[in-house]
């Protein structure tokens, strides 16, 4: 994959979690959420372990990054 490709893909997977983020919020707390303070507000730890192997938090950005290189949808509700 290309730079410039990858560069959006993560961009873009920031934006969807940012998204994700709000609608999981009241909306006065959704306001103080945006790009550049959106890993503050997510857990530090993006893997688990399950069945002796390690997994990626769901929504976590490289998750969601993972999905979209793959050419996945996701869903946000």
């Amino acid at each position: 994959m290309r730079n410039k490709k990858a560069k959006h893909l993560r961009r873009k997977a920031d934006e969807i979690v940012l998204v994700w983020v709000q609608s999981l919020l009241e909306p006065e707390e959704a306001e103080k959420v945006n790009l550049s303070n959106l890993h503050e507000h997510l857990p530090d730890d993006k893997y688990f372990f399950a069945r002796g192997q390690r997994r990626l938090n769901v929504m976590s950005p490289p998750w969601v990054y993972k999905r979209l290189k793959r050419g996945k949808s996701i869903a946000i509700s």
